[in-house]
């Protein structure tokens, strides 16, 4: 991105900082003055904004409010914390019952991104640090978020990613990943092996937000060493009950929730 597109971006996000509750509606003059730029710019930032949906002019005036991308946006934050701060003490609860580390993940355009971790209590574990961030086709805390993304959006996150061998077992080939995704879906959960880091499994479950739709996973990860078929399926029964106990606190509708955990609930 050129010089000139980073400024104008950062004009427009000033602009959006302007608006406050105390004063919610703002005009291009008002706007202009504070910004001490020229009204013609300001006029051009805030069409584009209204545009995209970031403002919105009031009807039978001259100005401006926020739109409801903006929203969307806070709308976003406020589920991903409430869904970390129902989440808190029942996964710090299951760390303990497995020894294991337990984390959350959320959605963040073609990535995932830890917001909450609890590193397992065993002299040897895997460490999945707060802020780590992966692309979605590898591992299973990443995949099974994939998984639930509506076909366009999916397909477009797939091409645009590109699939890139991060292990000798990361899954590159697009038919491949689309055939294991399908597989997800069906199970309601995944598991990988060493796909992002060597030695590492994970094991993962879909969250359903408010929307019932999926934007974030919770998983447990633990040394390649400690695989056995009993440890799985101690944490996908585990990480069912939490999932769907997390989703029902968000208000997330019995009909979606029976379609995404089937008999598990």
């Amino acid at each position: 991105m050129d010089k000139s597109k980073v400024n104008s971006v950062k004009k427009a996000l000033a602009i959006l900082e302007l608006f406050t509750v105390n004063e919610p509606q703002l005009s291009v003059s008002e706007i202009s003055e504070r910004m001490d730029m020229p009204r013609p710019t300001i006029s051009r930032l805030v069409n584009t904004l209204v545009g995209e949906g970031y403002l919105k002019r009031i009807p039978a005036s001259r100005n401006y409010s926020l739109g409801m991308k903006v929203f969307h946006l806070s709308t976003v934050i406020t589920n991903t914390m409430t869904q970390t701060k129902i989440a808190a003490p029942l996964l710090r609860d299951l760390r303990d019952k497995l020894g294991e580390t337990v984390y959350l993940d959320v959605l963040d355009g073609c990535e995932r991104v830890c917001v909450l971790s609890f590193e397992g209590i065993h002299l040897l574990r895997t460490v999945v640090p707060l802020g780590q961030r992966s692309y979605l086709y590898a591992g299973a805390d990443a995949k099974v978020m994939l998984a639930y993304q509506p076909e366009d959006k999916l397909n477009d996150l797939i091409s645009s990613i590109g699939l890139k061998s991060l292990t000798q077992n990361t899954i590159t080939d697009p038919e491949a990943l689309q055939r294991e995704l399908i597989k997800i879906r069906q199970n309601g959960y995944a598991i990988s092996a060493a796909e992002c880091t060597p030695g590492s499994v994970a094991v993962s479950c879909p969250l359903l937000d408010q929307n019932n739709q999926v934007t974030s996973s919770i998983s447990v990860s633990f040394p390649e060493v400690r695989l056995t078929q009993k440890l799985v399926d101690r944490c996908i029964k585990e990480l069912r009950s939490i999932a769907i106990l997390i989703s029902k606190q968000m208000g997330v509708s019995e009909k979606m929730i029976e379609l995404t955990w089937g008999d598990a609930c």
